[in-house]
């Protein structure tokens, strides 16, 4: 913890948890500068004041527990003393700095002054030396006297920061507790209240709804419900005690207005009208600006309830959206009034503000409840705000819980993309990108999950295996490759899609998916261009078509279409009569081969000048033909006929 010097800063650190209602420690550093600037008798360090505000007198002399109370860092307790003259009014061993006090820090736990600086807690000042009564308050490790010092502070509560994170997991983390076995730790969510109310019952509710200054505070002497009110007082007849002129209960969270607003609260007085008075006012402009909503004073003896509206606020220039904070605030010049409570004072009580937005927290689950680390690993948590509060189990009993701190998880979205969609089989490549909507300060670890028609290593490979893109720190994008991988069997197109199944440090914005498709280059079994590959690689199909690869006189195409006979070595043409007819017999061809390859039967009459008729023939009845062998005879008859077989493409 670190204090600014409190004479041109208003930091004082106020200290309450385990102490009594009423009862609190003050922290302020203090310097030679401005009203303290007398280095005769002001030393500088910081000063520890023990505050009992249900006390009436500060006579260090005569009464049993003063109103306030000097923690003397040398623990001799002389402070105010009347000895010898010059009375002792300011020591430099009372202030608590690297090289002043007990060497065991301030301790509010036992009256042993080598242990602490708790002198009221023996002798005179007569706090009972009882654990019931410790706040277990501890001060140490004080810096030099500076402008700026530190100190480290341990109380029976925690207070969670707020931070924010990059990471899919993360740790929350706290101050040590005073005298802690164990702690629990909580989380809940932001919420937004419609409503807020308030009816004194509670010390640390007040602490934790209102900034107080001068002496407004909680009191069990009178009350509209329950058993304590809220209390601004000038004077006490009862006690003869006199208190602050200026008062103030100021609530600390700001309430967003709603055409519906609505504010009531009960109030007594006993306040002398000439003396002053208490005010109910409503800022818009976070405390800059004022507007009184109403005045309370004179003799008001029995509970009065108050109620304003949205009208009222519509008066003052406060309108619906405006973000707003009340406060009661006494201003007194002199003391009169009636006596009994609240004597010269003003009572409030069961404060209640509808209508509003006012933002809050709810939903808590115990996450564990048996940590004993000041750090709790959280784990995997989406985008959003998460709040998180811990109590510590001290001294036998669960203590309560500490300030509520908020972790915001601010993860970039994933967003995959793919370039060469359609990747050709002979190794074509396709990119998958994941792309991050923002910067982020951590590694961002995508996990993709690989499905589809493909199969991994037969028809594709990856660039990472496992399959994972690694966006490095400040980096935007990271990428895996998809590389196609030929093989020689034909088959339909393959497809790769690509999903997200994890991501470390993002998030994936809904369902990313991608899908990558291999389109397949192998050649139908049969087919002419699996001959080609097979018998004339590196031929084109024309040339295929029109060439004799195996010198046999005849072209490729025939050779295709009537392959069997290349290895029975059956004549490729025969011609016979039957019935006085010429029958020309000519091998079978493939089933396969049809939507490929066409066969041309040319017949001429003369060779000297031939002039080839195509196909001038028609198929004879099938029965009969040897096996893999077709007939045909010569549309028109005649005396002489020569033929010839070709193959073309077609």
């Amino acid at each position: 913890m670190t204090l600014a010097r409190v004479e041109d800063n208003a930091s004082v650190l106020l200290l309450r948890d385990g102490m009594t209602n009423g009862e609190y420690f003050l922290v302020e550093n203090r310097a030679n500068t401005g009203f303290d600037n007398d280095t005769a008798s002001i030393y500088p360090g910081l000063l520890i004041s023990h505050v009992d505000s249900k006390s009436s007198d500060n006579d260090l002399n005569t009464w049993a527990h003063p109103l306030v109370k000097i923690e003397e860092a040398d623990g001799d307790n002389t402070l105010g003393t009347i000895e010898a003259s010059p009375d002792i009014m300011s020591e430099a061993g009372d202030v608590w700095t690297g090289t002043s006090g007990l060497a065991g820090g301030f301790r509010d736990q036992t009256g042993n002054t080598t242990a602490n600086a708790m002198m009221y807690q023996s002798g005179y000042y007569s706090r009972s030396d009882n654990a019931s009564y410790y706040s277990y308050l501890q001060l140490t490790n004080f810096s030099a006297a500076a402008n700026v010092m530190s100190v480290d502070i341990q109380t029976l509560k925690t207070t969670l920061t707020n931070q924010t994170v990059y990471s899919t997991g993360y740790y929350v983390s706290w101050p040590a507790c005073s005298q802690t076995s164990q702690y629990e730790i909580q989380e809940g969510v932001c919420t937004v209240a419609t409503n807020f109310s308030d009816g004194a019952e509670s010390e640390d509710a007040m602490y934790e709804n209102w900034y107080l200054s001068g002496n407004a505070g909680r009191s069990s002497a009178g009350m509209n419900s329950g058993t304590n009110s809220y209390l601004f007082r000038l004077y006490s007849y009862s006690t003869g005690g006199w208190y602050s002129p200026v008062q103030t209960l100021t609530l600390q969270k700001p309430f967003v207005v709603g055409s519906d607003f609505a504010l009531s609260f009960y109030v007594i007085s006993h306040l002398y009208a000439d003396c002053g008075d208490l005010k109910c006012q409503i800022s818009k402009d976070s405390g800059e600006t004022w507007y009184t909503l109403d005045s309370y004073y004179g003799y008001i003896n029995t509970w009065t309830r108050y109620a304003y509206t949205y009208a009222s606020l519509t008066t003052l220039g406060i309108y619906s959206g405006d973000s707003c904070v009340i406060r009661f605030v006494l201003n007194t010049e002199y003391a009169l009034g009636w006596s009994g409570f609240p004597e010269v004072g003003v009572a409030v009580d069961d404060i209640a503000i509808s209508g509003v937005a006012i933002g809050g927290y709810g939903g808590w689950v115990t996450l564990t409840n048996n940590v004993t680390a000041t750090s709790y690993a959280v784990p995997a948590r989406t985008n959003g705000v998460y709040a998180y509060r811990v109590r510590a189990y001290a001294n036998a009993a669960w203590q309560g819980y500490g300030t509520v701190g908020e972790t915001t998880v601010a993860l970039p979205w994933v967003i995959l993309s793919l370039t060469g969609p359609l990747m050709a089989e002979a190794g074509a490549v396709a990119v998958v990108t994941a792309t991050l909507s923002q910067i982020s300060p951590l590694p961002v670890v995508v996990n993709l999950a690989l499905s589809g028609t493909a199969t991994e290593t037969n028809d594709f490979t990856a660039s990472a295996v496992p399959h994972t893109i690694v966006i490095p720190a400040n980096t935007l994008s990271g990428t895996l490759a998809l590389t196609a991988v030929q093989d020689l069997i034909d088959e339909t197109n393959e497809t790769v899609i690509v999903d997200i199944s994890s991501v470390l440090n993002g998030e994936e914005f809904g369902t990313q998916q991608v899908t990558a498709t291999i389109a397949d280059d192998d050649l139908t079994p049969g087919s002419f261009e699996e001959w080609v590959q097979n018998y004339c690689p590196g031929m084109d199909l024309p040339t295929a078509l029109t060439n004799d690869y195996n010198a046999d006189g005849v072209q490729n195409g025939f050779d295709y279409a009537f392959g069997p006979n290349l290895e029975t070595n059956a004549p490729l043409l025969n011609i016979f009569c039957f019935t006085n007819a010429p029958v020309v017999d000519i091998p079978k061809q493939l089933v396969s081969t049809v939507p490929y390859v066409g066969i041309a039967i040319d017949m001429t009459r003369a060779l000297d000048s031939p002039s080839w008729i195509t196909n001038g023939l028609h198929a004879i009845d099938p029965a009969g033909e040897p096996t893999n062998r077709c007939w045909y005879v010569p549309d028109t008859t005649g005396t002489s006929g020569f033929f010839r077989v070709r193959g073309f493409l077609k």
